[in-house]
C-alpha cells in the first residue's frame, strides 16, 4: 500500500498509509497529516486517488506546495518523489506504482547546443579519428582508440541482436544496454508519443550501475528540448542547463536539475514515435562522439521498431483472417483488413436475403449414435454447406444447432443477392447428396439425411451486435423471422422461398406456388418451392 514518509522541522517522522479516500495535510487537528510547522498552512495539501493514480493539490495554501523543488498546484505522484509543504518533507513511496517521467517546461536557451540531422546515422563515419599525423600515438590517443573499436562493435552486436528483436522491451533493453557502456549516462529515458497534454509517456528506463541516487530520479525531462528533437527532427546535445531560468534564484534542491543531455528521435515510418533521452548530473559530460553514437543507435532502434510493428501487424492480420475467415467470405474478410475501422457495435438497415436450413430428424438419427460420431459427422456436413455459401457470396451468420442462417446481401449488397441465395440452396441441396454417398460409405445411418431451406428477401438491420469483448456480425428484423418459418415448414430436401424473393430472381429458377399456416400469422402465407435451375 502507498505510504507517506513525514519530517517535520523539528526533526520528528512518521510514517502513514494513504488510502484509497486519499487525506489532507496541514496543521488543523482535522488533517489526515498534522504538522507541527508555522510555515504550513491549516488545509495545506490534499492527496486523491484518482484513476489509480495518487494526485497531489495545493488547497490555495500560503507559502506554496512543491513537488521535487518545483511550485505546482497539481501534480501526478511517483514513488521516491519529495513533497514539500512549509518546511515539512514528505516522501511519497509507491512499489506498485506505474513509471512515470516528469516534464520542465524551463527552457535551456544559453546552454551549449550541438545536433546532428537523423540522415547523418546511416554510419559511425562522424567519429573523429586520432593519431593520423603519423607520429607515435600518446596513450590517450590508444585508449581512444580502443574506445572507438568497442563502439564499432558493440554496434556490430546490437545490429545482430535487433534484427532478430520481436518485441519493443527488447529493443529498448538493448539500446539501453549499449548507450549506459558508451555515453556513462546516469540514467536513459525512452519515451514513447502518446495523446496527452504531455505527449510523451515512460515506455523504458535504465539507471547506471548505482541505481541511481533520489536526485537521478527525481530529475525532470525538458520539454523544451524533446519538442525540439520531435519538431525538427534531429538529435540534441545540451552540455550545461545552468543556464535554466528556474536555477537563477540558487535554491540548493534545484542545483540538482544540473545535467547534460542528449535527446534523440525515434523515426518509425517517418513519424516519430518517440525519443531515446540520456541525461547526466554535471556540465558537459557527453562528447561529440557520444552525440554521433546516440544518432546512429536511434537509427538502428527505429529500423528495429518498425519490424516490430510489422510483426506485430503481420500477425495480429493473421489471427484476424482466421477468425473472420470463419463466417465471411475471403473478398469481405480482406475489406475489414484494409478497413479496421469498419468493425465496429451498431448495425444498419438494407435489403439482404436471409436463408436459414436446417436437418430433418436430426434428433432421430443423433439418438442412434455415439456423441463423438455426432459431433464428427456435424463437422463434417457444416464444413461443405458453409463452402457453398462462401461460393456464392454469403456470409455464415451462425451455426444453430444442427442448422445454419446464412446471408446474402450483407455486408455488401448487389443487385443478385436473391438469386446468389438460391443458386447456394441447390448447390447445399446437390452437395448434400455426395456428402449421403461418403456417410454410405461408412456404413452408418447418416445416409438419409435430408434438410430443409427457407429463404426471405427484405429489409434487415445488419451489423455488429455484442459487447467490446466479443462482436457477432449478425442480423436481425421480421425479414430474417419469416425467412426461419418458411424453413420450419420446408419439408426433407424441399426448398421454400417468399414472394419477395421469388419476385427478386425474375424467374430464373422453375417454382411452384404454395400457401402455408405458419406461426404469428392468421392468414396463410403466399410462397414457392424451388424445382430448379
Amino acid at each position: 500500500m502507498p505510504k507517506l514518509s513525514v519530517r517535520d522541522p523539528g526533526g520528528n517522522t512518521q510514517l502513514i498509509e494513504l488510502g484509497a479516500d486519499g487525506l489532507v495535510i496541514g496543521r488543523s487537528k482535522d488533517a489526515g497529516v498534522i504538522l507541527e510547522d508555522i510555515h504550513a498552512s491549516r488545509l495545506h495539501a490534499r492527496i486523491t486517488r484518482e484513476s489509480g493514480r495518487y494526485v497531489v493539490t495545493d488547497l490555495n495554501s500560503g507559502n506554496g506546495l512543491y513537488v521535487n523543488g518545483e511550485r505546482v498546484h497539481q501534480a501526478v505522484l511517483a514513488s521516491r518523489d519529495l513533497i514539500r509543504v512549509g518546511h515539512s518533507e514528505l516522501v511519497f513511496e509507491d512499489s506498485g506504482s506505474a513509471p512515470e517521467v516528469r516534464f520542465s517546461d524551463a527552457d535551456a536557451a544559453g546552454a551549449a547546443i550541438l545536433v546532428r540531422r537523423v540522415e547523418d546515422a546511416a554510419s559511425l563515419a562522424q567519429i573523429r579519428t586520432v593519431g593520423s599525423t603519423g607520429s607515435s600515438a600518446t596513450q590517450e590517443e590508444v585508449e581512444a582508440l580502443r574506445k572507438k573499436a568497442r563502439i564499432l562493435t558493440l554496434m556490430y552486436e546490437l545490429g545482430k541482436t535487433l534484427k532478430g528483436s520481436i518485441s519493443l522491451e527488447e529493443v529498448y533493453r538493448q539500446v539501453s544496454r549499449l548507450l549506459l557502456e558508451v555515453c556513462a549516462a546516469d540514467r536513459i529515458l525512452i519515451l514513447e508519443s502518446e495523446n496527452s497534454d504531455e505527449g510523451l509517456r515512460l515506455a523504458h528506463r535504465a539507471d547506471a550501475e548505482t541505481g541511481g541516487r533520489r536526485e537521478d530520479r527525481q530529475r525532470t525531462v525538458s520539454r523544451t528540448i524533446t519538442r525540439k528533437v520531435m519538431t525538427e527532427r534531429i538529435t540534441l546535445l545540451s552540455s550545461n542547463a545552468s543556464m535554466d531560468p528556474a536555477l537563477a534564484q540558487g535554491q540548493s534542491i534545484l542545483l540538482q536539475q544540473l545535467r547534460s543531455v542528449i535527446c534523440a528521435p525515434l523515426l518509425v515510418r517517418d513519424e516519430v514515435q518517440g525519443v531515446i533521452y540520456l541525461d547526466k548530473g554535471k556540465v558537459a559530460a557527453f562528447t561529440h562522439d557520444d552525440l554521433d553514437v546516440v544518432n546512429a543507435v536511434a537509427a538502428q532502434a527505429a529500423i528495429a521498431l518498425e519490424n516490430v510493428h510489422a510483426l506485430d501487424r503481420l500477425t495480429r492480420e493473421a489471427e484476424a483472417r482466421a477468425a473472420y475467415s470463419r463466417f465471411l467470405p475471403a473478398h469481405v474478410v480482406e475489406d475489414l483488413l484494409q478497413r479496421p475501422e469498419s468493425l465496429k457495435l451498431g448495425g444498419a438497415n438494407q435489403i439482404a436475403t436471409v436463408l436459414f436450413a436446417d436437418i430433418r430428424g436430426f434428433t432421430r438419427l443423433s439418438a442412434q449414435l455415439d456423441p463423438e460420431v455426432i459431433v464428427g459427422m456435424l463437422n463434417e456436413y457444416f464444413g461443405e454447406m458453409t463452402e457453398v455459401i462462401f461460393e456464392h457470396g454469403g456470409t455464415l451468420d451462425k451455426y444453430i444447432g444442427d442448422g445454419l442462417m446464412a446471408i446474402f446481401g450483407a455486408p455488401y449488397a448487389g443487385p443478385d443477392d436473391s438469386i446468389h441465395a438460391v443458386r447456394a440452396a441447390l448447390g447445399m441441396q446437390e452437395r448434400l447428396q455426395i456428402l449421403k454417398e461418403q456417410f454410405r460409405s461408412k456404413e452408418n445411418r447418416w445416409h438419409d439425411l435430408q434438410i430443409g431451406i427457407g429463404i426471405n428477401t427484405g429489409l434487415v438491420t445488419v451489423g455488429y451486435v455484442g459487447s467490446a469483448r466479443r462482436l457477432d456480425y449478425t442480423a436481425i428484423g421480421d425479414t430474417v423471422n419469416m425467412a426461419s418459418r418458411l424453413e420450419s415448414n420446408a419439408p426433407a430436401g424441399a426448398i421454400y422461398v417468399s414472394r419477395s424473393t421469388f419476385e427478386a430472381t425474375h424467374g430464373q429458377f422453375e417454382c411452384r406456388a404454395l400457401q402455408i399456416k405458419v406461426k404469428g400469422r392468421d392468414e396463410p402465407l403466399d410462397c414457392y418451392q424451388v424445382l430448379c435451375a
